[in-house]
C-alpha cells in the first residue's frame, strides 16, 4: 500500500514538474518571440538598400514609406519595430555602421523617458556626415497630466531637446509641445500612435529646415528654455482646468469668410477645430479672396444672397462655400431646431489688399468694407431673428510691410484701420467680437503660427479656434 502511494506521489510529482516546465516555457514564448522579431526586424533593415531611415522609439505605424517617395524622391527604411531600449537601438546604428556606407538622413522617434540625453548624444555622433531629425515622443495630454512625476519627465524632455539641438547634424522637432496635437484626443488612435493626417502633417513640416527659418518648426538653441517656460506654463493650466474646451453641443454655428476659414477643409480648419474639441456643428462657408465689400469677383455678397435664399447655385460648385452651404441646408432640413444658431463673420484681410474704402456716408453702402458688414448683419439678423451675429477681427499679417503700407491712398487706411472698422462695428451693434488683430499675439512667433505672411498655419488656426469657442460660450440666446 505504501509503495503504491509512494508510485502516486512520484507520478504526481512528475507531472506537476512538468506543467510547470511547460508554464514556464509559455511564458516565455511571447519574449523569445519578440527577441526574435527585433532580430528579424534588424537583419531586415541592415541588408535593404535605402536613401534614409525612421527608428522610434514609440509607435509610427501611421506614417508611410510612400510619403518619403513622393515627397522627397527618397526610399526609407522603417523597421516594423517600436524599439524599447537604447541598447536595442545602438543595435540598428551598429549594424547601420557595418552594412550601409552613406545615410543621407535619419529620422529619430526618442522617449526621453528611456533613453538619456548622454545616450543620444552617442548615437548621433557616429554618423556625423548623416542630418538627423528627432521627434520627440508627442505624449497626449492627458498622459501628462497622468504621470507620475511631470516635473521630473519635463527635464528629461529638456536635457533631450537642448543635447540635440546642440549637435551639428541633428535637427529637433518638438511637436511634443504643441497644443494643436497634445490637447486634441481625436489625434490619437491609442497611445502616442497619431492619426495618418497628423502623422503626414508633422512629416511634411519637417521638411521646412533651417534656411526658410521663417516658416520653421524645428527648435532653435537658444530658445530651448523659452519653449519649455512655455510648455511648463501650459501644463500648469491645464492641471489648474483653466485650460478647457467648452461644451458648445447646443449650438450650430455658420461660419462666412475669405481663406482663413475657406482655405481649410478638414477637422484642422478653424471650424472643424472647433466642431471636434467643443461638439458645436459647424459649416464652412468661407470662401478664399473673398472681400466683404461687394466687387465682380469673389465676395461675401454672392453667399449671402445663396444663404438667404437657400440656392446653392449662386455659389461655384467647386467652392467651400458651396459645400458649406449645401451640408448646412440638408441638416437645416432634419433638425431637431434644439440647437442655437451663431454666424461667424470673418473679413478684411482682401479688402485692405484691395484698398476697398472703409465707409462712406450711407451706413450699409455695400460698396465699402464696413458697410458691407453692417448690410449683412442686418440681413442676417432680419432673416434669422433668434439667430445671433459674432465678428471675428482677422490675425495680423506681414504682408505690405505687415499691414502698415498704405493701399488706399485716397483714404490714407491701413490694415489696422480695418481691423478698427470692425471693433467699431461689434461695439455700435451690440456684438460679440474676437479680436485677433491685438489680442491673438499671433504674430510674435511667426514662424510657429503661420504657413506664410497671412494665413495662420494648423497650430495658429488652432490658437484662433480655442479663442472662438471661449468667445462663443459666452454669447447669450
Amino acid at each position: 500500500m505504501k509503495e503504491k502511494k509512494s508510485k502516486i506521489f512520484i507520478v504526481s510529482s512528475a507531472i506537476i514538474v512538468l506543467l510547470a516546465i511547460i508554464l514556464i516555457v509559455i511564458c516565455q514564448m511571447p519574449a523569445y518571440r519578440e527577441k526574435e522579431r527585433k532580430a528579424e526586424a534588424i537583419l531586415q533593415f541592415a541588408t535593404s538598400s535605402y536613401d534614409c531611415v525612421f527608428l522610434s522609439m514609440f509607435p509610427t505605424d501611421t506614417f508611410h514609406a510612400e510619403d518619403f517617395l513622393t515627397y522627397e524622391a527618397r526610399t526609407i527604411a522603417m523597421p516594423d519595430i517600436t524599439i524599447p531600449d537604447y541598447e536595442t537601438m545602438y543595435s540598428f546604428f551598429q549594424y547601420l555602421k557595418e552594412y550601409k556606407h552613406e545615410i543621407k538622413e535619419m529620422y529619430l522617434g526618442l522617449s526621453p523617458d528611456r533613453i538619456t540625453a548622454e545616450q543620444a548624444e552617442s548615437l548621433v555622433q557616429m554618423f556625423p556626415d548623416t542630418l538627423f531629425k528627432v521627434f520627440p515622443e508627442w505624449l497626449p495630454l492627458k498622459e501628462w497630466q497622468s504621470a507620475k512625476d511631470a516635473d521630473a519627465l519635463t527635464a528629461k524632455y529638456q536635457d533631450m531637446v537642448y543635447a540635440m539641438t546642440h549637435q551639428p547634424n541633428a535637427l529637433v522637432y518638438p511637436f511634443f509641445s504643441h497644443e494643436w496635437i497634445i490637447a486634441d484626443d481625436t489625434n490619437y488612435l491609442k497611445g502616442s500612435l497619431l492619426k495618418e493626417d497628423v502623422a503626414l502633417r508633422t512629416y511634411l513640416l519637417s521638411l521646412i529646415g533651417p534656411e526658410e527659418a521663417a516658416h520653421s518648426f524645428y527648435a532653435r538653441p537658444d530658445r530651448v528654455d523659452e519653449l519649455f517656460a512655455e510648455f511648463r506654463a501650459f501644463l500648469s493650466v491645464a492641471e489648474t482646468g483653466e485650460y478647457f474646451f467648452p461644451d458648445l453641443s447646443d449650438l450650430e454655428v455658420v461660419f462666412l469668410g475669405d481663406s482663413i476659414f475657406g482655405n481649410y477643409n478638414d477637422r484642422r480648419s478653424i471650424p472643424g477645430y472647433v466642431s471636434n474639441l467643443s461638439g458645436a456643428e459647424t459649416y464652412n462657408l468661407g470662401w478664399g479672396g473673398a472681400t466683404a465689400s461687394d466687387r465682380d469677383g469673389i465676395c461675401l455678397r454672392p453667399v449671402l444672397n445663396a444663404l438667404l435664399s437657400q440656392d446653392p447655385s449662386f455659389l461655384p460648385k467647386d467652392s467651400q462655400a458651396y459645400a458649406g452651404l449645401t451640408k448646412y441646408l440638408l441638416q437645416a432640413r432634419k433638425s431637431d431646431k434644439s440647437r442655437r444658431l451663431i454666424f461667424v463673420l470673418h473679413f478684411g484681410i482682401n479688402d485692405y489688399f484691395e484698398g476697398v474704402p472703409i465707409s462712406s456716408d450711407h451706413p450699409t453702402d455695400a460698396s465699402t468694407f464696413s458697410g458691407a458688414l453692417k448690410n449683412a448683419v442686418d440681413q442676417l439678423q432680419s432673416a434669422f431673428p433668434d439667430a445671433q451675429v459674432c465678428l471675428v477681427v482677422p490675425n495680423p499679417i506681414f504682408a505690405f510691410q505687415n499691414g502698415t503700407e498704405v493701399i488706399n491712398t485716397a483714404e490714407g487706411t491701413t490694415y489696422a484701420d480695418y481691423a478698427q472698422s470692425i471693433l467699431d462695428l461689434a461695439r455700435k451693434e451690440g456684438l460679440s467680437c474676437l479680436d485677433n488683430y491685438h489680442d491673438s499675439h499671433l504674430e510674435k512667433t511667426q514662424w510657429l503660427y503661420y504657413a506664410d505672411d497671412i494665413h495662420p498655419n494648423d497650430y495658429g488656426r488652432y490658437k484662433i479656434a480655442y479663442a472662438l469657442m471661449q468667445l462663443l460660450a459666452t454669447v447669450s440666446p
